[in-house]
Formats: structure tokens, C-alpha cells, sequence
């Protein structure tokens, strides 16, 4: 992706499309699975709009400032930064979750396992093993 200077010297660098296929691009060459997803959710977040909404043959430039938000995004997730964490919110079950660097954001599989536990009839018991930080609270 081209730098924040390349942005305010040549308006043609700052299309949708450009930034995207540039964060892609960038994304990719970091080893990241998924780059052109990833691309789509960081542009789109930066724009304040969702991924499903990108016009990517847009002509539309990008705001310099909303283009250097999109390139410290992109940066981030070039040395492997978790999308949850660049945008500082995850996905859970029709809810948006907060969550840092300090917090496990939960995975697709912490909703499967809480569909199967809604579920369950009423008395049920689970048996919990191996999850949690492992630290008691009391200590």
C-alpha cells in the first residue's frame, strides 16, 4: 500500500478500489490467509461502512486521514495483529463484543457451544473442563 504522501500527491492512489486492491496485496504478502477479506472489513470499518457495502469499481477518492486510518490498519495486520483486536470489537451471537488485547474474543466455536447449551433442557448439568484463565479469583 502506498504511503499517506502517496495518497495527497496522487488522487488516482486513494479510490476505493486502489486502498483495497493495495491492502489486499500487501495483506497477502504477509502470509495472511484470507487477505482480500481482511482488506474489505479494515476499508470498510475506516469508511464506517460494512464490507457488504464497498463498491470497489468506486471512483470516489478516500479522505487522506481515513487513508492513513486504513494504512495503520493494514500495518497492524501485516505483522499478524487479529482483525478483533485492530478493530477493537468481534462478532457474538448478533452481539458486538468489546474486547483488546487482554481479552480472548470468542471464536465460532464458543457460539456453537453456547447454541448447544441453550438447548439443553431445563436441569441439565455440564461438566467444565480446561477452559477459563486457570486462575482463581480468590487468590
Amino acid at each position: 500500500m502506498a504511503s499517506v504522501d502517496t495518497y495527497k500527491e496522487d488522487p488516482a492512489a486513494r479510490t476505493v478500489s486502489a486502498v483495497l486492491d493495495a491492502a489486499a496485496e500487501r495483506i497477502a504478502a504477509a502470509g495472511v490467509e484470507n487477505a482480500r477479506a481482511d482488506a474489505e472489513i479494515l476499508v470498510a470499518d475506516a469508511l464506517g461502512v460494512k464490507p457488504s457495502e464497498l463498491t470497489t469499481e468506486s471512483a470516489g477518492e478516500i479522505d487522506p486521514d481515513v487513508a492513513a486510518m486504513i494504512e495503520a490498519g493494514v500495518q497492524r495486520r501485516v505483522e499478524r495483529e487479529p482483525i478483533a483486536y485492530i478493530l477493537g470489537r468481534a462478532p457474538f451471537r448478533g452481539l458486538e463484543i468489546y474486547v483488546d488485547e487482554r481479552v480472548l474474543w470468542p471464536r465460532r466455536e464458543t457460539e456453537l457451544l453456547v447454541e448447544v447449551g441453550a438447548k439443553l433442557p431445563d436441569g441439565s448439568r455440564v461438566h467444565e473442563v480446561g477452559t477459563g484463565s486457570g486462575r482463581s479469583p480468590w487468590r
